[in-house]
């Protein structure tokens, strides 16, 4: 778990200072609970105990639910069910160095609500797994790249007409796009790598396969491009990069 400190703009926040106190001190002990993805669990009994572990005789299990629906209308988090069990993600949360989450990825329709920190300034990205942490370890220009990413991503998710019509291609992409991001350790491709990657499912598709499938098939394998599955017994290349640590800051949700 990364050190974590909070802004001096958290006091501020009309979000948080909407909240009552408990529901507060609630989110604020959460963003220390968090994973580098800002996502935990939201199973009341394991909640409770994460949150408040020296004052279990104080705050109860059915105390959870209402402190979540309360965060959850102050746009300081969303909670969503992945097979039947309960997740959390916090909003406005700048993603860690994590390759991966120890947590579920939320639904699109909850990634649609998240914002995500990325080079000073506030993007909504649906493909973004959601965080708002800062790392102490990068430098304004290693920011900068990161914004300019995620501009440039913005750009490519123009889709050609042959892929667009495609049912459940949007989806496949983006899941393609957050397994890039999570795999890259947090940094956005660029524009002109995600260019290049539609350019290979379009050949796909007019070749008769199935792009939806060359991206599975890289999600699976960890590979750099879609890419159709090989036979039986052949292996593609997969990325194995070290998880570096690092320091994290957080900054409120704004309304």
């Amino acid at each position: 778990m990364p050190n974590r400190y909070i802004r001096a703009s958290a006091i501020e926040s009309e979000s948080i200072n909407s909240l009552p106190w408990q529901a507060e001190v609630f989110i604020r002990r959460l963003w220390n609970r968090v994973d580098d993805f800002g996502r935990f669990t939201a199973n009341p009994q394991l909640l409770r105990a994460a949150i408040f572990p020296l004052q279990l005789e104080v705050v109860r299990d059915a105390d959870m639910p209402r402190l979540l629906l309360e965060c959850e209308k102050a746009g300081q988090l969303y909670v969503y069910s992945v097979l039947g069990k309960q997740y959390l993600v916090v909003n406005r949360w700048e993603r860690g160095r994590a390759l991966k989450s120890e947590y579920p990825r939320p639904p699109a329709n909850i990634c649609e609500r998240v914002l995500t920190y990325v080079g000073k300034r506030w993007q909504k990205l649906s493909n973004v797994p959601d965080s708002d942490s800062d790392s102490d370890s990068d430098s304004d220009a290693d920011a900068d790249k990161r914004a300019g990413g995620a501009i440039g991503r913005e750009k490519s998710r123009t889709m050609p007409p042959a892929l667009a019509e495609t049912p459940g291609f949007r989806d496949a992409w983006e899941r393609w796009l957050t397994d890039l991001t999570e795999r890259n350790r947090g940094k956005l491709p660029t524009s002109h790598q995600l260019q290049l990657h539609l350019e290979k499912l379009l050949r796909i598709a007019t070749q008769g396969g199935s792009p939806i499938a060359a991206i599975d098939n890289a999600i699976a394998r960890a590979l750099r491009e879609p890419d159709l599955p090989l036979a039986p017994g052949i292996q593609h290349p997969a990325r194995n990069d070290p998880q570096p640590t690092t320091i994290t800051t957080i900054d409120a949700a704004a309304e």
